[in-house]
């Protein structure tokens, strides 16, 4: 891709990551996601969550601290707990 492509991409990136804001309520948190992202696409040699957030101006321990509460955390509550714990992550039938 040349360098008006990436550039071009931008706002339309932006847009795709609106659609998950509602899933943060908040939109510090929403703005950490947006942040991982990015660093997550950009040009840096390390993708860990060190090296993003030193670069975007985030605290390290913020971003590493929103990974954990929030994303991992939804997997789990989603994914691992109703796969490991049927009985205790069923919904209630109405």
């Amino acid at each position: 891709m040349t360098e008006q492509q990436i550039t071009d991409l931008g706002p339309a990136f932006s847009a795709y990551l609106r659609q998950f804001r509602d899933s943060f309520g908040q939109d510090r948190t929403a703005k950490h996601f947006d942040t991982y992202c990015r660093g997550l696409l950009s040009d840096l040699p390390r993708k860990s969550v060190e090296p993003i957030a030193l670069t975007s101006g985030t605290a390290v321990r913020t971003l590493q601290e929103f990974l954990v509460t929030r994303c991992l955390g939804q997997y789990f509550r989603t994914r691992h707990l109703p796969q490991a714990h049927p009985r205790r992550c069923r919904r209630p039938s109405r």
